[in-house]
């Protein structure tokens, strides 16, 4: 197997290799056709999610292009401009299921999500729901299996779950077979060794390689404050610094060589500064750990140990980027909760700290798209899928962002905006029935389809348009 540099650079991981344990358990939650999918067995699928809005404007969805040809991305999405050609956005899906409960707008909007049903203390054990608006707090749970688990277990596998941030009581959304919450591996090396045990052996790199990994771990320093400094200057200026943090970018860019990496010998080498305990750091080190991540999951797919990856970015309440700022937190007064609800901050601190997300996406996919496989690279054959539970900064689940990358078999039909909202809008639980669908799972319907919400369904089916 010949990995790209690129994949070691940003956070030196080695890939690796093992057979993910399986599972074979009936879906009760999901409602699919009684004829099999074609052999889809290529296919692997990503899904990120993050716990705010993506508002940086009052009122703007700036993830949403502007009306025109497609491949103009707003300045939200800019990292992601060099893959237009792999992307699909859909606006207008709404998740209705929030309506059925009265709880504080994160429980609901989370609990809610990935598995598209009434938290678990609102249904009675026939799955009918107790009472519509039934009065909820943080410590309720998930209704039932979360979209990543039902999708594995449909495959034959189980998820592989990872998180950034800490382990709060609002912002977790992943639900196994049985209920119970997955909050995910928050460290990527014990998540790696989780992975990988069965075959993990003492992995030395040599002196040139460490060298080019540093060089790359200085240079991405160099970028990242090239960025948090154009959010503080004039729009002249601001164009010559985003020039040359993309210059930068060339150089980390100039230093890949193909090397070969074998699944049967995997090692972790995290980068320099790494934190030792990753739990609850204010995401100060998120600049480290999230590409780390992003490597463990190249590493997992590429290596067939995983086909379902869910990467959470949990920390919501007092995160500081200092990384972005120039070593110093850029929230001290009000944190990130207060500025992502526009309650302080600026549109401009706004713009740095949600753009930094949309560079860890673009970071994975430049992973994925660095790796050979068959004809062409691992990105190809998966599905990237990126989301928020709130649709904006006042806790509405409607119009929730949905950004989605693959390839040449990915099945998804990319270079295009879809929004719903200028037609029929949809419930978001379409969007999952679609991914099943895309995985080779025939799903007609997916999670809570017990009557409607005021007059709207909660299932209608796949969204014919994102599929070639």
């Amino acid at each position: 197997m010949k990995l790209s540099r690129r994949s070691l650079l940003r956070s030196a991981l080695g890939a690796g290799a093992a057979g993910a344990a399986t599972a074979t358990l009936g879906l009760p939650w999901l409602a699919s056709t009684a004829s099999a999918g074609p052999d889809l067995s290529a296919r692997r699928f990503v899904m990120l999610t993050l716990g705010h809005s993506i508002m940086p404007e009052a009122g703007m969805y700036a993830w949403l292009p502007p009306a025109g040809p497609f491949g103009t991305l707003p300045r939200l999405l800019q990292p992601l401009s060099g893959f237009a050609d792999r992307m699909a956005i859909v606006g207008g899906l709404d998740n209705l299921v929030p309506s059925l409960v009265s709880s504080n707008g994160h429980n609901a909007s989370s609990r809610t999500l990935l598995n598209c049903l009434p938290h678990a203390e609102a249904l009675n054990p026939d799955g009918t729901l107790i009472a519509p608006g039934i009065e909820l707090d943080h410590t309720s749970q998930g209704g039932g299996p979360s979209i990543d688990y039902v999708m594995a277990d449909a495959l034959g596998t189980v998820p592989f779950g990872l998180r950034a941030g800490p382990r709060n009581g609002e912002h977790f959304r992943n639900f196994r077979l049985d209920g119970t919450a997955d909050r995910g591996e928050p460290d990527p090396r014990v998540a790696f060794d989780r992975l990988f045990a069965s075959t993990m052996e003492p992995a030395m790199r040599t002196d040139a390689e460490r060298l080019a990994a540093r060089r790359a771990d200085v240079l991405r320093t160099v970028e990242q404050n090239h960025r948090a400094m154009s959010g503080r200057v004039g729009a002249e200026d601001r164009v010559r610094l985003e020039s040359h943090a993309n210059l930068v970018r060339d150089l980390v860019d100039e230093l890949d060589r193909v090397v070969t990496i074998t699944c049967d010998s995997p090692s972790l080498n995290v980068p320099s500064g790494f934190p030792s305990e990753v739990e609850d750091n204010d995401a100060r080190a998120d600049d480290l750990l999230v590409p780390t991540h992003n490597s463990l999951i190249a590493a997992a797919l590429s290596c067939n140990a995983a086909r379902v990856v869910s990467l959470h970015y949990s920390a919501m309440q007092r995160n500081q980027f200092p990384f972005l700022n120039g070593g110093a937190d850029m929230f001290p007064a009000d944190g990130w909760h207060a500025v992502v609800h526009h309650d302080a901050g600026t549109d401009e601190e706004r713009y740095t700290a949600m753009g930094w997300y949309f560079d860890m996406v673009a970071d994975l996919l430049r992973k994925l798209e660095a790796i050979p496989e068959g004809d062409g690279n691992l990105l190809d054959n998966t599905i990237v899928l990126v989301t928020s539970s709130l649709g904006n900064s006042a806790h509405s689940t409607h119009n929730l962002p949905f950004l989605l990358f693959g390839g040449s078999n990915s099945g998804l039909r990319t270079g295009q905006t879809i929004d719903y909202r200028d037609s029929t809008r949809r419930p978001h639980a379409d969007m999952w029935t679609t991914c099943l669908n895309l995985m080779g799972v025939p799903a007609t319907e997916f999670g809570w389809n017990r009557g409607d919400d005021r007059g709207r369904p909660f299932n209608v089916g796949p969204l014919d348009e994102l599929m070639a």
